[in-house]
């Protein structure tokens, strides 16, 4: 049980760094997701989350802010104290948040944070879908923070 909890995820970033693993018997599904929440690339301004799910239910989190796993039903919470009774169960989480959290902010820092692109506007004279006009402006704006630009 210990292993498969350690093990049994594959990647997928978002801004959030996720990851998700799904499978399915019998019409129930389980899934569980770990991700790291952080603002900066320094590890203490990282958690590491990974939370196990059962039809769509969490039943059970391990948080590193806590360093424990916590338990959210009957069942999560019985796995609860029984992972937090091993140490090296916790030791491997712990280890997770700086392998899998550190290494991929770093190049998530690298590849996309860092990199800035110069913000352009785009205006193009189309045909509407229907209606009385016969043509329409539609605007493109990219790269910029601005909610609303005036033209």
């Amino acid at each position: 049980m210990n292993s498969s909890f350690l093990s049994s995820f594959q990647h997928q970033y978002t801004l959030l760094l996720s990851q998700t693993n799904c499978s399915s018997s019998d019409g129930f599904r389980t899934y569980d997701l770990a991700y790291c929440d952080f603002n900066s690339s320094d590890l203490n301004d990282v958690e590491y989350i990974r939370s196990l799910y059962y039809n769509k239910f969490e039943y059970i989190r391990y948080s590193s802010s806590l360093g424990k796993c916590v338990g959210y039903t009957e069942y999560g919470v019985k796995n609860a104290e029984h992972f937090n009774k091993d140490a090296s169960l916790l030791a491997g989480l712990r280890a997770e948040k700086e392998t899998f959290c550190k290494n991929n902010i770093d190049i998530y820092y690298q590849a996309v944070l860092t990199k800035s692109v110069e913000p352009y506007v785009r205006l193009r004279s189309t045909a509407p879908s229907g209606g009385k006009h016969s043509a329409m402006l539609v605007c493109t704006q990219n790269g910029t923070r601005q909610k609303k630009s005036d033209l």
